[in-house]
């Protein structure tokens, strides 16, 4: 930008293109005079990154993911490298807010500086019923299960990769058993279980499957919530009944 110009005899030292005080102002020779010009700092792009969907565990991190635009002044898309941690054909861990994060480098180094940024994605297991629980436990359209106070309920579900055929045997979960009511109002419709009750409250992998028997000889008449609580920070909900003979 233009701002003077000065004749030739301006005073000694500053040459032509050197800088004059603050490193703001240039001094440039057209001709015989001497042109005043601003050279603009460098200006921030402007990252933009919407946070990615929910992923299955399996799923290798693309462009679908890894998908942030720059612009630059006057909201016009910068040309440059976006460098990706982790990159590309990665595949994460489950986990409810694995990290992604991004640096910028513009190709005009002179005009913009580079910039970063950072969002979080879900990293979720895929399950064999759409995240539910397995036989005996039944779900939705069937009719809730009510089990006869005293045995034992066998708690069981099924964890795959992305593409739901391979089997993920590493999962930690735990269940979680809350009474919401103390009604028990259907007649028992399950079998009567008496394999011996898992103590803690961990799930246990065994034959391709997460099972954890639950005893119910302490527990007393009434309508339970059992919640599986997974490490990919999804969780498997689902109410019983515990009733009397």
């Amino acid at each position: 930008m233009r701002l003077a110009s000065f004749k030739s005899d301006l005073t000694a030292g500053h040459t032509t293109g050197s800088p004059v005080t603050d490193n703001a102002y240039w001094l440039l020779k057209v001709n015989a005079d001497y042109i005043l010009s601003l050279a603009p700092g460098q200006a921030t792009p402007v990252l933009t990154w919407p946070a990615p969907a929910p992923i299955a565990f399996g799923t290798a991190l693309s462009a679908a993911q890894l998908n942030a635009t720059a612009t630059g002044v006057g909201s016009g898309a910068l040309a440059g490298n976006f460098s990706y941690t982790p990159a590309a054909g990665t595949v994460l861990q489950p986990g409810a807010a694995q990290a992604l994060s991004v640096v910028f480098t513009p190709t005009d180094r002179t005009g913009y500086t580079t910039a970063g940024a950072s969002v979080t994605i879900a990293v979720r297991y895929t399950t064999a019923a759409g995240h539910r629980f397995l036989q005996p436990v039944n779900t939705p359209p069937q009719n809730r299960s009510v089990f006869q106070l005293g045995s034992t309920v066998p708690v069981k579900f099924q964890l795959f990769r992305a593409d739901g055929v391979t089997p993920v045997t590493t999962a930690v979960a735990n269940l979680q058993v809350n009474k919401v009511s103390n009604g028990a109002p259907d007649p028992v419709n399950e079998t009567v279980y008496s394999t011996v009750p898992d103590q803690g409250i961990r799930f246990r992998y065994a034959g391709s499957q997460y099972v954890f028997n639950l005893g119910t000889r302490t527990l007393a008449i009434g309508t339970y919530r059992l919640t599986a609580l997974l490490d990919d920070g999804s969780t498997i909900v689902q109410d019983i009944e515990l009733r009397g003979n």
